[in-house]
């Protein structure tokens, strides 16, 4: 009754996104999670051996490296700084 304040342009940071389960605990291991589904599920075999060499390449550069960009495409999604 005019003694509160307003919050405007409340976010959670990747903290409080992890704890919601907005945030996938383990970023790699989601992405790989989701990219072996849509392999599994793409008809067109072109289209299911480009997405299994995105797979292969992910693997190559090792789960520091990709964990490292996932998070960092995820927290730009999310308009986290």
């Amino acid at each position: 009754m005019g003694d509160g304040f307003d919050l405007i342009e409340i976010r959670l940071l990747e903290r409080g996104l992890r704890a919601t389960g907005m945030w996938p605990s383990d970023p790699y291991e989601e992405f790989i999670s989701v990219l072996s589904e849509a392999i599994a599920r793409e008809p067109d075999a072109d289209k299911r051996s480009r997405l299994q060499h995105v797979m292969d390449a992910v693997a190559d550069v090792g789960k520091g490296v990709a964990s490292g960009v996932i998070t960092e495409i995820v927290k730009r999604a999310a308009g986290i700084p």
